[in-house]
């Protein structure tokens, strides 16, 4: 991996700390201001006393101020004190007798301005046990007084008319904060570009973990370590600009942070604008928003065409905090053939059941497991990706534990989970396609729906394209029922669904389907249900059930989801109005029952 991100850092080679500005975090409050203070230390002038002067900063110009004033974080814990941008004024206050310590150049401009600024306007705080210094009280304006509130998001410091943050010398030293010190190199060759001169084996200024240094095993403990690995400056510096590059530009969330490192790229064949590309292309497999197959085809043939046919990539998911940087799962090798399977899947799975109305991309699928348990969802994507085998039982009892976990805990109305069935449908078709089951291969051609015959009810056609075992079928007829009765209460002048009470989401054995069964039937005589669809429904599924009982072969979870299925794909259906969005809960019965009138 270190190897892709040295190379990225050579193609985005430029001033290394535009790289790595940090964002400010402005209040989302609109009508709440947010300011930058730059704290006004005058320098040799009648003025005596230090200020603060307050700049404004909100949504739309954060970023630039993020770069004009140089802010890229608090130093961590090994690293000198020395910054003067921080969104901590403490922080602020100790640069300056800080860098006094750190500038070498003792007859330098910056040097004499902040050792001037530092005898004159700083004293020992003795509410420490340490020998810091502090503005002194007396030398603060009583009228622009320092404003030190939740409302200042950066402090920064000014000498005069001088931006600190701005000096060039400043920026220098910030610089090299960011490479190991000058002892920690020594003669050898290094492990990327092979050259012989200055290595150093310290990686702790990187903020990825490319190799182990916390166990026994590693290779530190041993003599001649530095003949492993070893990086010379070049490297280094490159393996920087390459991080931030693509912590700044290739982020991305899929549940989890993300970025996406590419892979098999030269610098002197590749640009930023390649990168940009390769960025784009990957994230559409995440979020399916290729429009259009056409122009998901240009967009396969220019990526071809830039990368010369050699695009892989690796994925970092990740968790940062102020001090650390914790790599998560870590995928490799992925090649542009299956980000072209998993976009092409994804664009057909929602083009063949659009009239569904909800789009299915990874990072839907990630928030319909997510309930029951993270990592498990992350565990889904992860095999999506490298192509490993997927247990559809086990994922029906995941999502049908997911979407349990959804509706008690944070009470949802069972009649509003339809939504989460008809996605979990298109998403277990694109894995069918994606040739990921192992087990249970019977799944959701249901959602094949190529019949517009307008005589024949959706349903029917969508039954007519299944390849589900008789039991699954019965289970989907059952679910239609259910729609019908359950949109009858609702228009009874119910406000919830009382029969969708009778659906176990802890599962249903087959004794409890014919329990389910009984009570529609019950049902739909007492809300005079029995038009010819739901007739025909409920006798093929009493045949089905009656025939197959004693060799039932579904667990009590895909009882659950083939039910869901049946009712959400019914809802669906029977929502649509005239311009095709979902409308009003009226049942197609109920429709033909009006026009009768």
């Amino acid at each position: 991996m270190i190897e892709s991100v040295i190379e990225i850092g050579k193609i985005s080679a430029g001033n290394r700390l535009d790289d790595i500005y940090s964002k400010i975090n402005i209040d989302n409050n609109e009508n709440k201001e947010n300011f930058i203070e730059e704290i006004v230390f005058p320098y040799k002038s009648s003025e005596n006393k230090v200020k603060g002067d307050l700049k404004s900063v909100n949504k739309t110009n954060a970023v630039q101020v993020a770069k004009e004033y140089y802010w890229i974080g608090n130093p961590k814990a090994n690293n000198p004190k020395i910054r003067v941008t921080s969104d901590n004024f403490l922080t602020v206050e100790a640069a300056l007798p800080n860098l006094l310590r750190s500038l070498e150049d003792k007859d330098s401009d910056l040097f004499q301005k902040i050792s001037w600024v530092v005898e004159n306007y700083f004293e020992k705080n003795l509410d420490k046990e340490k020998k810091v210094l502090k503005i002194r009280e007396d030398k603060i304006d009583t009228i622009h007084k320092i404003n030190i509130s939740k409302d200042v998001k950066l402090y920064t410091i000014r000498i005069g008319e001088e931006l600190i943050c701005k000096n060039k010398e400043y920026l220098n030293l910030i610089n090299e904060t960011f490479m190991p010190k000058d002892t920690d190199y020594h003669n050898g060759f290094c492990s990327n570009c092979m050259k012989n001169g200055k290595v150093t084996t310290n990686t702790k200024k990187l903020q990825f973990k490319y190799y182990i240094t916390d166990k026994v095993s590693f290779a530190s403990d041993f003599e001649f370590f530095d003949k492993n690995f070893c990086l010379c400056q070049e490297c280094y510096r490159n393996a920087i600009e390459g991080e931030n590059f693509l912590l700044k530009n290739f982020e991305t969330k899929l549940g989890e942070d993300l970025i996406i490192i590419p892979r098999a790229i030269k610098a002197s064949s590749t640009s930023e604008e390649t990168l940009d590309y390769i960025f784009k292309f990957t994230r559409s497999s995440i979020n399916g928003k290729v429009q259009g197959f056409s122009q998901f085809r240009q967009f396969i043939e220019d990526l071809e065409e830039k990368t010369n046919n050699s695009y892989i990539l690796d994925l970092l998911f990740y968790k940062k905090d102020k001090q650390s940087f914790k790599i998560k799962h870590f995928v490799q090798d992925i090649s542009l053939f299956r980000i072209k399977k998993i976009i092409e899947q994804l664009y057909y799975s929602n083009e063949l059941i659009k009239n569904f109305n909800y789009t299915v991309n990874l990072s839907t699928f990630y928030n319909l497991l997510s309930k029951k348990d993270k990592e498990i969802a992350m565990n889904y994507i992860i095999k999506i990706f490298k192509g490993e085998d997927i247990n559809n039982g086990k994922l029906i009892f995941d999502f049908i534990q997911s979407e349990k976990n959804r509706i008690y805990l944070e009470n949802i109305a069972k009649k509003d989970s339809y939504k989460q069935f008809l996605q979990m449908i298109k998403f277990l078709y694109f894995l069918r396609k994606m040739e990921l089951f192992k087990y249970n291969n019977e799944v959701v051609s249901i959602m094949e729906l190529k019949g517009n015959d307008k005589n024949i009810r959706p349903e029917d056609s969508l039954l007519q394209q299944m390849a589900l075992s008789e039991q699954s079928e019965s289970l989907v007829r059952l679910g239609f029922l259910l729609a019908q009765v359950s949109s009858a209460q609702y228009h009874s002048g119910l406000t919830k669904s009382p029969i969708l009470e009778k659906v176990n989401f802890n599962g249903t054995d087959i004794k409890g389907v014919q329990r389910l069964v009984t009570i529609i039937e019950e049902k739909m005589k007492q809300y005079k249900l029995f038009y010819k669809n739901n007739t025909i429904d409920l006798q093929k599924l009493n045949f089905i059930i009656a025939k197959e009982a004693q060799r039932w072969n579904l667990n009590n979870n895909e009882n659950v989801f083939y039910i869901m299925a049946g009712y959400s794909i019914s809802r669906a259906n029977s929502f649509k109005n005239d311009d095709g969005e979902i409308g009003e809960d009226v049942s197609e019965d109920e429709q033909v029952r009006e026009e009768e009138n």
